[in-house]
């Protein structure tokens, strides 16, 4: 493979890990990610475990989220990849495929993408009028936020170089979800500062990303030439009285005026101290701050400030106060990784949710079949509803847009309401990426074993008492492992002799993650199950699983 190609490669792998890095970072911080962790997390280069409140008043629990495990912005910008193998097709399956599954595995998904999926779901498209009731119409072309614009990077590497096809793609990838120019125009000048980062070769000028975003405005500003729109475009003149030409003209002028706040602040060079420019954009107003027109030019922002220091500028990003910070996070992860390649990430990064899985991403090879070869993965249908609630750890099910799924593990999560039993369901994929669904079942009181509060009240119940004896459950192997730099030669001896070196590797990468997960530095039984599973397709049985455990703990 040529010298330049490689580059290129490299670059989408810094853009597509850059932007989950980002996101894994920012999503504790995020103003609306239901973080009820007390302690600080003072490492801030370093992923962090936390615990969110979800659920709502009838389902509320506590869910443990672990380091390195990223929300709805990556899982979008996964589904738009793996749309992109169907060439022509990519916006049918992306809509009717990746959207409709995503409603049962999402994670910190937006009220925009989220009410869109589940009409796409549901057999019909958001903006339909004459099906779907005219407030939930109103609402999808009311939604100007950053749902569009977080997805949009594998857009840049299917058509490198061809502006025209990225805006048309970027364009209609936007309205499947939001109507609002304020979305689209955001993710299209995003787009458009992605497409020139991935072709330069040359150390980037401080403050020449803005000046060519300002000379490209008729590029990214002008609303896109897109055939067949007719039932769109009719709706949203409904919706808009005739006026949505105008409101998107008014738009691409406040992105306008954003870039020359931009640029103003980088003019000052050193004296671009503090959160001045952020505050000016509306980064830091609950009422505008995830919007994607202000969430894309912050991202430019920093990423042009920063661009000599790119892991300062995510993790400036993921721990900015009172901002979007996993969405603001990814974005600018996204443009310093296509600017820099690989090269930039801290080597803690690389154990970010399904690395090596956003790594097969840029090499995935395109398919012609667009035929589903099994039911689309979905909570909601009453079978299969059904059959996620009596899956055991190693059980596998057949499911779009993913394959095959193996149960990983099922973890019951601490619940706040009376009688919520809310189970965590991990699967993997063959392809080897993570999907989390949670279950949600009634539970009995038992008042006898309620201890009270301090006002009296019976609080623990079933589901808790089972919480509470599911993390007391002891691990078949007690001692934590430690492993450092001296060690590491060690680890031939545990090293089946019927797999590959990268194999190898790969093998004890999965002990290792199974050790880590259980968090009492030791494997149970359903992880040890789930190695067997994973790896007797290569002659791996118990016996090595154990052994490899067993050396490792010793360490």
């Amino acid at each position: 493979m040529e010298k330049s190609e490689n580059k290129k490669l490299d670059k989408w792998l810094g853009a597509l890990v850059g932007a989950a890095v980002g996101d894994a970072l920012g999503w504790p911080n995020e103003q609306n990610s239901k973080n009820i962790s007390k302690a600080q997390h003072k490492e801030q280069e370093m992923f962090q475990k936390w615990l969110r409140r979800d659920g709502g008043r009838f389902w509320s629990h506590n869910e443990e989220i672990h380091p390195g495990e990223y929300s709805d912005d990556t899982q979008l910008i996964i589904a738009t990849a793996r749309s992109l193998r169907y060439g022509s097709s990519w916006n049918k399956f992306f809509s009717k495929v990746e959207l409709p599954a995503w409603v049962s595995y999402e994670r910190g998904g937006g009220g925009a993408t989220k009410r869109a999926a589940e009409t796409w779901r549901k057999g019909s498209n958001p903006w339909n009028v004459e099906k779907e009731n005219k407030a939930d119409v109103q609402k999808y072309f009311n939604a100007g936020g950053n749902g569009v614009a977080m997805r949009i990077l594998p857009h840049v590497f299917r058509r490198e170089g061809t502006w025209a096809e990225v805006k048309h793609q970027v364009f209609l990838n936007g309205i499947f979800t939001h109507g609002h120019p304020r979305a689209l125009v955001g993710a299209l000048v995003y787009a458009d500062a992605l497409t020139y980062l991935q072709n330069i070769e040359k150390t980037l000028g401080y403050g020449e990303l803005v000046d060519y975003l300002l000379e490209r405005v008729e590029e990214w500003g002008s609303f896109p030439n897109v055939q067949k729109l007719d039932s769109w475009m009719n709706a949203a003149n409904i919706i808009f009285r005739n006026n949505y030409m105008s409101l998107w003209d008014e738009v691409t002028e406040e992105v306008i005026e954003q870039l020359r706040i931009v640029k103003e602040g980088l003019d000052q060079g050193a004296l671009d101290m503090g959160d001045e420019v952020l505050e000016k954009l509306g980064c830091f107003d609950r009422k505008v701050n995830g919007s994607g027109t202000v969430t894309a030019v912050a991202s430019i922002y920093l990423a042009s400030k920063f661009a000599s220091s790119p892991r300062l500028a995510v993790i400036e990003a993921a721990y900015l106060k009172n901002a979007d910070t996993d969405t603001l996070a990814s974005m600018v992860g996204g443009l310093l990784g296509i600017l820099h390649g690989s090269e930039f990430l801290s080597v803690s990064w690389l154990d970010v949710q399904d690395y090596e899985y956003l790594k097969s991403l840029i090499h995935q090879e395109q398919k012609e079949d667009t035929k589903l070869s099994g039911p689309l993965f979905d909570y909601y249908n009453p079978e299969m509803k059904a059959k996620f609630k009596h899956l055991q750890v190693g059980d596998q099910l057949k499911a779009e847009p993913f394959g095959k799924l193996t149960l990983k593990d099922k973890r019951l999560n601490q619940p706040n309401a009376k009688n919520a039993v809310v189970n965590t369901l991990k699967f993997v994929t063959d392809e080897g990426q993570h999907i989390f669904v949670k279950t949600y079942e009634k539970g009995s009181i038992e008042d006898d074993y309620s201890p009270k509060d301090n006002r009296g009240n019976g609080q623990t119940n079933q589901s808790n008492a089972r919480y509470q004896q599911q993390q007391a459950q002891p691990s078949r192997y007690p001692n934590k492992p430690v492993l450092d730099s001296r060690k590491i030669r060690g680890l031939s001896n545990i090293l089946p002799e019927k797999l590959e070196f990268d194999l190898c590797l790969q093998f004890i990468a999965d002990v290792m993650d199974e050790i880590e997960r259980n968090g009492n530095g030791g494997i149970n039984q359903s992880g040890l199950n789930f190695l067997k599973q994973r790896w007797m397709k290569h002659q791996i049985d118990m016996k090595d699983i154990e052994k490899a455990v067993k050396v490792i703990l010793q360490y």
